[in-house]
């Protein structure tokens, strides 16, 4: 309970410092699909998408991202967006493409799992270095 707290205090936080960080989607009945939309990092923005399985191929996580893209452009230009995934889950790199983004890094991350990094931009170099190591 505390780290969900703490969770929603940072997007609350982010949403008045920055003007943007997650949205919670849901349908028309007002059901809880998931979260999604960019958060800001020092040197990027960070484009995440999280939906219940009941919500998967409906192109939502696309649509949102699309729209949070848009949005950070608009606030910070200079940021490059990204996301990061893991490589055994090819639907998370598939959102990411369709909206926009092109894979930039495949490797092992520091943790072990094979990772994927999608950005609208090519990175500098410090810049992808410490997304890798972020795992």
């Amino acid at each position: 309970m505390a780290q969900t707290v703490a969770l929603i205090d940072r997007f609350v936080r982010e949403w008045q410092e920055v003007g943007l960080s997650q949205w919670v989607v849901r349908d028309a009945s007002g059901a809880l699909l998931g979260l999604a939309g960019v958060v800001p990092r020092e040197r990027w923005w960070n484009l995440g998408y999280r939906f219940t399985p009941s919500a998967w191929g409906r192109g939502l996580a696309t649509d949102v991202s699309l729209e949070a893209i848009t949005l950070a452009r608009e606030l910070r230009p200079d940021l490059p967006v990204i996301t990061r995934s893991l490589a055994n889950n090819p639907a998370s790199g598939r959102v990411a493409e369709r909206a926009g983004l092109r894979l930039a890094w495949r490797g092992p991350s520091t943790d072990g799992p094979e990772r994927l990094v999608h950005a609208d931009r090519d990175l500098d170099p410090d810049v992808l270095a410490a997304l890798v190591e972020l795992g």
